[in-house]
């Protein structure tokens, strides 16, 4: 049961990121964010379908203990961290110049957000309950055959 809480957990947290920010950009002469964006904005909204599928997949192992929906949830939980890892992260540490030609140009810092932090916790929770399942369902029973 405890597998289920935390996979459905994970699903919520990679959902609920989606609508958070990822990240801020800061300029020196300001204290006030100059611009945020938002996590699913950032690589298009890829994790939706991903963190629903999970959630699909913690119904399965709560009703049939399924050997098949825990590994995907593992799997799920791989694919989200390297989103996160790989394509959201360099983005929340970058510098550079940020403005246009009309509103000069500034040397802007970004600086991680909520989202970042839940995408990340919940990739980690699908990955460990996923895992986890796996271990403590034991090995597959033999099939009877009559």
């Amino acid at each position: 049961m405890l597998i289920v809480v935390a996979a459905s957990l994970g699903a919520l947290l990679i959902l609920i990121a989606q609508f958070t920010a990822l990240y801020h950009v800061h300029s020196p002469a300001s204290s006030a964010p100059i611009k945020t964006v938002g996590t699913g904005a950032n690589h298009a909204w890829a994790p939706i379908p991903l963190a629903l599928l999970a959630g699909v997949l913690a119904y399965a192992v709560y009703r049939d203990e399924n050997r098949a929906a825990l590994a995907a949830l593992a799997l799920l939980g791989v694919v989200v961290l390297l989103i996160a890892l790989l394509g959201d992260l360099p983005d929340a540490h970058a510098t550079g110049l940020v403005g246009s030609g009309a509103s000069q140009y500034v040397e802007g810092t970004s600086t991680p957000s909520a989202g970042l932090y839940m995408e990340t916790l919940g990739a980690i929770l699908l990955l460990l309950s996923g895992g986890a399942g796996l271990l403590l369902l034991g090995p597959p029973k033999p099939s009877k055959t009559d």
